[in-house]
């Protein structure tokens, strides 16, 4: 005997409120530490969360962190845009470090600095030398680490990249109402008296880097 449509229909409404009811089971919190400094909810389920981090990971951190985030402060959200920021980093002011966007798929980008090529420039840096006058790391879209030696009476600037590949070239030198300035083409730093390495254009300040 044929089941009848109406037992068929019946079956088949319970198979998929069964299959509705099952939900992905909680995961475990990871290690990196962050926090929820924003969020933004617009009709009718697409969010945008700004999470700080107190430093950098690695992409699989991200995205085990990613995952946790949706299925908490992102819950019902979808789209769901994930912004990270470094704690000297100003959301709305500065670019996210990283982001991690569920649209629908998880998709995970690295803007500025990664944590292998912040270690890749650390292990760059000297270790201490009378020659050597400072050392900074310029964490830009090209990041890199810079050496500043005075062998001879000369200034020798070192640059080396996150790739590993660098050179070295040799900084005229100017006096300008009692501040020294290194030029290369085109512009001119200043090591200031905390430090820090300025850049200046013909316009004025460019940026600072401070020392490592």
């Amino acid at each position: 005997m044929k089941p009848k449509l109406h037992v068929i229909l019946l079956f088949m409404f319970i198979a998929s409120l069964a299959t509705s009811c099952v939900t992905s089971p909680p995961l475990p919190k990871p290690n990196t530490d962050y926090t929820l400094i924003n969020k933004e909810k617009d009709a009718p389920t697409k969010c945008i969360l700004d999470i700080r981090l107190s430093d950098r990971i690695s992409e699989d951190e991200i995205k085990n962190l990613a995952n946790y985030i949706k299925q908490n402060e992102g819950t019902g959200c979808s789209p769901l845009f994930i912004f990270y920021f470094l704690p000297n980093q100003i959301p709305g002011i500065d670019a996210a470090w990283a982001y991690s966007h569920f649209n629908p798929q998880l998709e995970v980008k690295i803007n500025g600095m990664s944590l292998e090529t912040k270690a890749t420039l650390e292990a760059s840096i000297p270790t201490p030398d009378p020659s050597v006058i400072g050392t900074w790391i310029d964490t830009g879209a090209l990041s890199h680490t810079i050496v500043i030696r005075k062998l001879n009476g000369s200034f020798q600037m070192t640059t080396v990249y996150g790739d590993g590949s660098g050179e070295t070239t040799t900084l005229d030198i100017k006096v300008v109402n009692g501040e020294e300035r290194l030029y290369e083409p085109g512009d001119y730093m200043v090591i200031e008296k905390d430090g820090s390495l300025a850049f200046y254009d013909s316009q004025g300040l460019l940026y600072r880097l401070p020392p490592k």
